[in-house]
C-alpha cells in the first residue's frame, strides 16, 4: 500500500507541476497576446492613411499572433493576424497609387510648363540669354538689310536723276545744255 501511495503522490506531484506550467504559460499570456494582436490589427486599419505607422502596427500584430502556439490560438489572435495582413496589402496598394498619381501630376506639370515656354518663345516674351542672342543676331541682319536698301536707294536715285536729265535734255540743243551747265557752276 505504501507503494501505491508513493506512486499516487508522484503522479499528483507531476500533475501539479503540469498544472503550474499550464497556468503560467497558457491562458493569461496567450490571451494577452491575442487581445494585443487584435487591437493592433484594428489600429493598423484605422491608421491606414499613415503608411509608416500603419505598417509598424500591422507587423507587430502579426508577430504577436505568431508568438502564440497554434493549439492555443483563439479567434482574437487569428483576427489580429488577418487584419495585419490586410493592412499591409492595403498599404502597398496605396503607395503604388500615390507613386502613379505623383508621376502623372509631374507629367501634366511638365507638359503645361513646356507649352507656356513654347508660347513665350514663339511670341518673344521671354527675356534672357536666348532673347539677347536673338536680338544681337536680328540687329546684325537688320544692319545688313539697311546697307543693302541704302545701296538700292542710291542706285534708284541715280537712275531717276539720269532719266530726269535725259527728259529735260531732250528739248534742248547741245549748246544750250552747255550754257545751262555753266550757269549751274
Amino acid at each position: 500500500m505504501d507503494e501505491l501511495n508513493d506512486n499516487n503522490k508522484k503522479d499528483q506531484e507531476i500533475e501539479n507541476e503540469i498544472n503550474v506550467l499550464n497556468h503560467t504559460t497558457d491562458n493569461s499570456e496567450f490571451e494577452k497576446n491575442a487581445d494585443l494582436s487584435m487591437v493592433l490589427g484594428i489600429l493598423s486599419l484605422v491608421f491606414g492613411g499613415i503608411p509608416i505607422l500603419n505598417l509598424v502596427l500591422a507587423i507587430i500584430a502579426i508577430i504577436k499572433a505568431n508568438s502564440i502556439p497554434k493549439e492555443h490560438r483563439n479567434g482574437k489572435a487569428i483576427a489580429g493576424m488577418v487584419l495585419g495582413i490586410i493592412s499591409i496589402i492595403l498599404s502597398v496598394i496605396s503607395v503604388i497609387f500615390l507613386i502613379i498619381f505623383f508621376l502623372a501630376l509631374g507629367v501634366l506639370v511638365f507638359n503645361s510648363a513646356s507649352k507656356v515656354v513654347d508660347y513665350n518663345l514663339n511670341n518673344n516674351m521671354i527675356s534672357g540669354y536666348y532673347e539677347n542672342y536673338d536680338l544681337e543676331e536680328n540687329d546684325t541682319i537688320l544692319e545688313e538689310q539697311n546697307i543693302l536698301e541704302n545701296e538700292e536707294d542710291v542706285l534708284e536715285e541715280n537712275e531717276i536723276e539720269e532719266e530726269m536729265s535725259e527728259e529735260m535734255n531732250e528739248g534742248f540743243t547741245e549748246e544750250e545744255l552747255e550754257d545751262f551747265e555753266e550757269l549751274d557752276e
